[in-house]
């Protein structure tokens, strides 16, 4: 139900406070619903849905501000009442796929922080350790803040869930704990990218321990295609072996994963067998690529942009990256990357995927000379990747802003993104992109009698 509240002519300081009246009203309208529903999504996301438009940040203090006056005054058995609901409102942020993902993912970081404070480890240690799980969950997913940062704290909060989440104890949490952080060690930005898809894929074949196909065969699906992805990735070993390794995870996947009953996962286990396809270096290439086509297009049957914008944005973008990498034709990788651009923006989804389909058509117009083109796209990948609060991606798109202007001449631009990007990366200690973003500012006119270092 919309929360409605007597129509009054707020100005200034008034209209804040009715503001803030209005999403104190409706979290609470929120938090009753979960009490009364035991969390049913069925009940809460419809009166989600209908107050989009007080969802925003400032709900967020709103919402810390009430919780720490009400955690305060009462008894512990309200208080642990209390935080279990929550504790499901942070769960059900972390699902729900409307509104804007930023504010959702820092809400429910928020509920599980408040929640921490009634279920400490020393007082309830199982509810700690799935409450450190959730919370490592919602740090993977966060839009806001550095990427490499989320994902450090995500291993952290994981790491510290299986202190408790043993496998003598709780071999099914542990199992689901494993195969979390095997996904936040495989999208580590920080640390050897070696080691870390090392460390993934360790957690994958331990979580298969206890996930096997005869009791979880779901869970167990799942697991082999996030283990067919680390294989794919994997930088140690025999290449070759490697990919023939992903597939055959692939494929085992496909044994639980048929279309009738999972479509979904069916279709993103083909869109994966058809990266694997394209890199595979056994048996005939052409063959190879023939059916890494063949994934794509079965699961574009299912993926449609009607119905799955964002995951048909990403196989789009997969299909553009195999148009470059096997066809070498940019053309037919810029008509994927705008047909996705345009669904994206006419439909307000993703943000984070529109932004890097900006970035992906801005490498592609500056391959194929297109720079004007590029040089847009590079600076609105850029100020969507600041508004995201992603300092990685903007410095990457901002050194490849720097590389485009310094070959169009535009010298005095160059010589700032170019100088941004590297500070960034010297902080950020990256000596592989310090010293590619030093190489170009070689081309660069000395000014005022000082080079550039």
């Amino acid at each position: 139900m919309s929360i409605n509240l007597p129509s009054v002519d707020p100005t200034g300081r008034d209209k804040l406070e009715l503001r803030r009246s209005q999403q104190l009203e409706f979290l609470l309208t929120v938090l009753r619903s979960i009490d009364q529903s035991n969390g049913n999504p069925d009940i809460i996301y419809p009166l989600l849905r209908q107050n989009l438009d007080l969802l925003d940040l400032d709900i967020i203090e709103v919402f810390k501000n009430w919780a720490n006056d009400t955690l305060a005054e009462i008894d512990l058995v309200q208080q642990r009442l209390i935080a279990i609901d929550i504790w499901n409102h942070g769960n059900l942020l972390q699902q729900f796929h409307q509104g804007n993902k930023t504010v959702n993912m820092e809400w429910s970081i928020e509920c599980y922080v408040q929640a921490l404070k009634v279920f400490t480890v020393s007082a309830d240690l199982e509810n700690w350790g799935a409450i450190q799980n959730n919370l490592a969950n919602a740090y993977s997913e966060r839009i806001r803040g550095d990427r490499a940062e989320n994902l450090e704290r995500s291993i952290e909060f994981y790491e510290s869930a299986l202190h408790v989440r043993t496998r003598a104890d709780f071999p099914i949490d542990w199992a689901m704990t494993q195969n979390n952080l095997a996904a936040a060690y495989s999208n580590r930005i920080r640390g050897d990218r070696a080691e870390n898809l090392e460390q993934s894929i360790k957690c994958y074949e331990s979580a298969l321990q206890v996930r096997t196909q005869a009791d979880f065969p779901v869970d167990w699906a799942m697991t082999q295609n996030n283990l067919a992805n680390a294989h794919s990735n994997r930088i140690r070993g025999n290449k070759a072996e490697n990919l023939e390794r992903s597939i055959e995870c692939y494929e085992s996947a496909l044994q639980v994963r048929i279309q009738a009953d999972f479509p979904i996962d069916w279709a993103m286990t083909q869109n994966n067998l058809a990266a694997a396809y394209s890199e595979r270096i056994r048996g005939d290439k052409a063959e190879n690529l023939e059916r890494s086509i063949a994934f794509y297009r079965a699961a574009l049957e299912v993926i449609t942009p009607e119905a799955f914008p964002c995951e048909w944005g990403k196989i789009q973008l997969s299909l553009a990256q195999f148009s470059i990498e096997n066809l070498h034709n940019y053309q037919v990788a810029t008509e994927h990357l705008q047909s996705t651009y345009e669904h994206l923006l006419a439909n307000n989804n993703d943000t984070g995927l529109l932004a890097q389909t900006m970035f992906e058509l801005a490498r592609c117009f500056h391959k194929t000379g297109c720079l004007e083109q590029a040089k847009m796209y590079f600076k609105d990948s850029i100020r969507l990747y600041q508004r995201l609060e992603q300092p990685t991606q903007v410095a990457a798109a901002t050194s490849a802003l720097g590389n485009l202007e310094l070959q169009m001449g535009l010298l005095e631009d160059a010589r700032l993104h170019l100088q941004t990007a590297l500070e960034f990366y010297q902080a950020a200690g990256n000596p592989e992109w310090v010293e590619s973003i030093q190489e170009l500012q070689q081309y660069l006119p000395v000014t005022s009698g000082a080079a550039i270092s």
